[in-house]
């Protein structure tokens, strides 16, 4: 059987969160049939089961939401409701008929439920107990004006009040910032007299420190957590408990950033925020082979890569400019030998066309345009043909940028 169940209550949630899955190499399949689930259970590690209950009423979904809890619940590792990212559906309902079924299933367990609904690469963030788009309460956005299940308070707590009657607690960004030990505590206080357990997150690397506090939690105090997420909490749930036949070594997306602008170094810490990309600073005294072995140290990454040091006074001299492009093509080259690298992000100046000349292709064949002055495709000739490259300039895009070059690789891959 499955490691994983994921419940959603329309298709489009349910497949954005098995890609989701997907991506962290979990075999990942999507039904919307019960007795669809046993032919596909015993070769998926994920299955994200479709209740199509959204504009359904709140006692019917529910009962599907139940259903399919007692038929997979005993044999599912994980347990996750998908939530809407803007509360919409039907989620105390669903949330407390989870909870219910997973108890009554399995009794000698203590279950609770650990909620973070935040999206922080789509702009859905939690601060303070309160869902955020793009900034915006979720209530005052168009999400309080959907014809069907429209959402009446940002407050998550006070949105679940009106479905169910289950006990929730609130974990703050201050506490999930101190993540550790800190932060496990305060989710093992939170559930003593709550049911529920919601976490702010603002970014993706929130998500991950809640996982790894929650994973040390259920070790430690024998809680049994379920989740309530809108996708990429519940997939940084599972990796933190080790579950699934995860790929090994998937490769990675490698770095490569040139460009000495504070646009540039934001985009970089967005980067490392929602990826947790692991980048090595170089100058100019540097070896090249040696910068390579500090990639190599940091082991199984997504995204890692190389970063010149952000000069104190001015951009430096030309002769210096063209030294630092000739590091990072030598250190591009040797990375690509030494590591699985599946595709390259090559930010400000020359250094897109120093990396092509590096890997020794012929040119950069385009696929598509990421943003305006950003671009993604592959290289073309050469002994690296076909390995995804992207490319932008240093003086290009918001702080998302680098963000959306990176996904943009990942997902070709």
């Amino acid at each position: 059987m499955s490691t994983v169940l994921v419940i959603g209550d329309d298709l489009t949630g349910s497949n954005a969160v098995g890609a989701l899955y997907a991506t962290a190499g979990l075999r990942a399949v999507t039904v919307s049939a019960l007795d669809a689930v046993a032919l596909v259970a015993a070769t998926a590690d994920v299955v994200a089961f479709n209740t199509e209950s959204r504009h359904r009423p709140s006692s019917e979904a529910a009962r599907r939401v139940r259903a399919i809890v007692r038929a997979m619940g005993a044999d599912s590792a994980l347990i996750a409701k998908r939530v809407d990212t803007t509360l919409r559906g039907h989620i105390g309902a669903e949330i407390e008929a989870m909870l219910v079924e997973a108890r009554q299933g399995r009794r000698d367990q203590t279950f609770k439920v650990l909620m973070a609904p935040a999206f922080p690469s789509s702009g859905r963030t939690t601060i303070g107990g309160i869902q955020l788009i793009e900034g915006q309460p979720v209530a005052e956005s168009w999400a309080g004006r959907d014809p069907f299940t429209p959402v009446r308070f940002s407050r998550i707590s006070r949105e679940l009040a009106r479905q169910t009657n289950l006990p929730t607690a609130e974990v703050l960004l201050d506490t999930v910032r101190e993540a550790g030990e800190a932060l496990a505590q305060a989710l093992a206080d939170a559930s003593q007299g709550a049911d529920i357990v919601i976490v702010d997150a603002t970014t993706t690397a929130d998500l991950r420190r809640i996982a790894e506090a929650a994973q040390a939690t259920a070790v430690a105090e024998g809680i049994t957590w379920l989740v309530a997420d809108s996708g990429p909490f519940g997939a940084a749930m599972a990796a933190a408990m080790g579950v699934g036949t995860q790929v090994a070594d998937p490769g990675c997306v490698l770095v490569v950033a040139g460009s000495l602008t504070d646009l540039t170094r934001r985009q970089l810490e967005r980067l490392q925020a929602e990826t947790g990309a692991a980048l090595v600073t170089v100058d100019l005294d540097d070896d090249p082979v040696h910068v390579v072995d500090r990639l190599v140290a940091l082991g199984t990454v997504p995204v890692l890569g190389v970063r010149t040091a952000t000069p104190q006074h001015g951009g430096g001299d030309r002769e210096s400019a063209a030294r630092m492009l000739t590091l990072l093509q030598e250190v591009a080259r040797e990375a690509v030998s030494r590591l699985k690298v599946v595709g390259i992000y090559a930010t400000g100046g020359d250094v897109a066309t120093g990396v092509i000349d590096a890997l020794g292709a012929h040119g950069f064949q385009v696929a598509a345009e990421v943003l305006p002055l950003a671009v993604v495709g592959h290289v073309d000739g050469g002994p690296h043909h076909g390995m995804g490259l992207s490319t932008k300039g240093g003086l290009i895009g918001d702080d998302d940028a680098g963000l959306c070059c990176v996904r943009a690789l990942q997902q070709r891959h």
